[in-house]
């Protein structure tokens, strides 16, 4: 139910902010780009997917490995190695579209990712099976919460709207903190 109010809601957003020059402009990017035969474009997407899949079996089948071997907890695999693995895709994502200055695009895929996981996969996963969690998972939220109110802060009270190296420095080191912790 979350996941479909926030698309909705979403949505909603898109449509109040149209913006006829943007729309010109990826019109024009669209048109500039090199056309592909459909099944180019299909074999591309199966290419794709594939690679996608084993890609996340190999990375997060050996990390689990890896990390049971080294003795440590389910949580810690969960929370570090296997969501490093499965976050392959948007970490790549994100660093193109870094790359070719396409924030809305970047910032989009990290907080729609991080809704459909926090409502549509859990609530599948509940919906399948009931979740029973323990109280350990109440620090993780906790420094969910702590992180995304201090990114908010960040938002305010930059007056440049923007978060520059030292900023993304800082989330970088808070996310090893967060690790060291953990272990």
């Amino acid at each position: 139910m979350c996941t479909v109010a926030y698309i909705i809601y979403s949505i909603y957003e898109e449509k109040k902010m149209h913006n006829e020059k943007i729309d010109e402009e990826i019109i024009k990017e669209v048109e500039a780009k090199e056309n592909y035969p459909i099944g180019m474009i299909i074999l591309y997407i199966l290419l794709g997917i594939l690679g996608l899949k084993f890609g996340a079996d190999f990375v997060v089948d050996n990390s689990v490995m890896i990390a049971n071997n080294l003795g440590l907890s389910e949580q810690f695999i969960g929370m570090t190695i296997v969501a490093i693995g499965t976050a392959l895709p948007e970490i790549i994502t994100s660093i193109i579209a870094a790359k070719k200055d396409e924030t809305d695009l970047l910032l989009g895929n990290i907080s729609g990712s991080n809704i459909i996981n926090l409502c549509l996969l859990i609530g599948i996963g509940a919906v399948v099976n009931p979740l029973t969690f323990t109280t350990d998972f109440n620090n993780a939220i906790l420094f969910l919460i702590i992180v995304t109110i201090l990114l908010q802060l960040i938002a305010t009270v930059n007056k440049k709207s923007e978060l520059d190296k030292r900023i993304g420095s800082i989330l970088i080191i808070i996310y090893f903190i967060y690790i060291f912790i953990m272990i």
